[in-house]
C-alpha cells in the first residue's frame, strides 16, 4: 500500500509539473476521444478493436488532434490513455498513458527544443541536482547527447541506411555481416527494426546521458516530412538507459501525399484526416511522450513499467 500510494502521488505530480509547464507557454489541454473509428496507422503496433465492429481504442490521439488543428486550434496538448494490443514486457503495458502536442510554424528541431525544456523541468522536479538515479546508475540530464539515425548505423552496423534502399541489400547486410536470422522477414522495414534492436538500441543503454536520435528512414515517415534532401524523415526520440521516451517529427501537412502514403502502406485512411490536412492545416510539429516511462525514470526504485501502474496488465 505504501509503494501504490508513493506511485500515485508521484504519478499525480507529474500531471501537475506538465500541466504548469503548457499552461505557462499558452498551450491549451483539450480532452480527445478513447473509441474511434481509425486508430493510428503506426505499421508496428496493433489496435484493439471493439466487438460488433464498433470502432477501435486509440492507439493515439494524434489523429483527433490533428483534426482540431485543421479546424483553427493553435499550441495543443492532451493527457489521454492509449491502447496496444500484445504488448505486455519490461517497458510496455497494453494501456498506458500519452502526452501529446502540437505547436504549429515549428520544426522538429524546435520541438526537441521544447521537449528537452519540459523534461528538464520534469526531471528538476524529482532531482533538484540534476542527476538521475536509477538501476545502480547515474544519468547527468544536462549532458544531451545528439546524434542521427544514420550515424549509429555507420558506426555499429557497418552501413549506411540511406545507401542501402533495397531489401535484399539489407537483408544480405543482416545476414551475412551482422549474423542476423532473417529467415521469416518479409520487407525492408522488417530486417532494419530487427538491426536497430539488435545493433543499435543495446548502445543506446551504455550512454550515461539522454540520448537524442535524429533523422528516420523514409519508409517509417508515414506521418511526418521528409528533409530536404528526401532520403530521411524529419523525426527524433529521445533514449534514457536504453528505453525510448519520445517520438516527436515535423508534420506532415499535405492531405494528398498523406493518402498516397496509406494507400501504398496498405493503411485504412482516415478521410476525415485528410480533409483537414487539406483544409487549414498549418505547418507545426508534434510528439508523443510515455508518461509512463517518465514516471519510471522519476521513481529509481520501480525495476519496471508495471511497478508504476497501479493497475497493470498481468500475463
Amino acid at each position: 500500500m505504501e509503494w501504490l500510494e508513493r506511485v500515485a502521488r508521484t504519478r499525480s505530480k507529474l500531471y501537475e509539473i506538465t500541466r504548469d509547464f503548457f499552461n505557462s507557454r499558452d498551450f491549451l489541454e483539450v480532452e480527445t476521444p478513447i473509441v474511434v473509428n481509425y486508430p493510428g496507422n503506426d505499421l508496428f503496433t496493433n489496435a484493439y478493436e471493439i466487438t460488433d465492429n464498433n470502432g477501435f481504442l486509440i492507439s493515439s490521439p494524434e489523429y483527433s488532434m490533428k483534426k482540431l488543428l485543421g479546424a483553427g486550434f493553435k499550441k495543443i496538448f492532451t493527457i489521454t490513455k492509449s491502447f496496444r494490443l500484445n504488448e505486455s514486457t519490461r517497458f510496455h503495458n497494453p494501456e498506458f498513458t500519452m502526452l501529446e502536442w502540437y505547436e504549429p510554424f515549428t520544426d522538429y528541431k524546435d520541438l526537441f527544443k521544447l521537449t528537452r525544456d519540459y523534461m528538464k523541468v520534469v526531471f528538476e522536479n524529482f532531482f533538484p541536482d540534476g542527476i538521475i538515479r536509477k538501476n545502480n546508475r547515474n544519468f547527468i540530464f544536462a549532458n544531451f547527447l545528439e546524434t542521427t539515425l544514420d550515424d549509429l548505423f555507420i558506426e555499429h552496423a557497418g552501413f549506411s541506411f540511406r545507401r542501402t534502399v533495397e531489401f535484399e541489400q539489407i537483408k544480405s547486410i543482416a545476414t551475412d555481416n551482422l549474423n542476423l536470422d532473417c529467415t521469416s522477414l518479409c520487407d525492408w522495414n522488417e530486417v532494419f527494426s530487427l538491426i536497430f534492436l539488435e545493433k543499435i538500441e543495446p548502445v543506446l543503454n551504455k550512454f550515461d546521458t539522454p540520448v537524442a536520435v535524429y533523422d528516420y528512414p523514409v519508409t517509417l515517415a508515414s506521418l511526418s516530412k521528409l528533409s530536404a534532401a528526401r532520403d530521411v524523415c524529419e523525426r527524433f526520440e529521445i533514449y534514457l538507459s536504453g528505453v525510448e521516451l519520445c517520438n516527436g517529427f515535423t508534420e506532415l501537412d499535405d492531405g494528398e501525399e498523406q493518402k498516397k502514403r496509406f494507400q501504398k502502406n496498405h493503411q485504412k485512411i482516415d478521410e476525415n484526416l485528410i480533409t483537414a490536412l487539406n483544409e487549414g492545416f498549418p505547418p507545426c510539429s508534434g510528439i508523443a511522450v510515455g508518461l509512463d516511462r517518465l514516471l519510471f525514470f522519476c521513481l529509481p526504485e520501480a525495476k519496471t513499467l508495471s511497478d508504476v501502474i497501479l493497475f497493470p496488465k498481468t500475463v
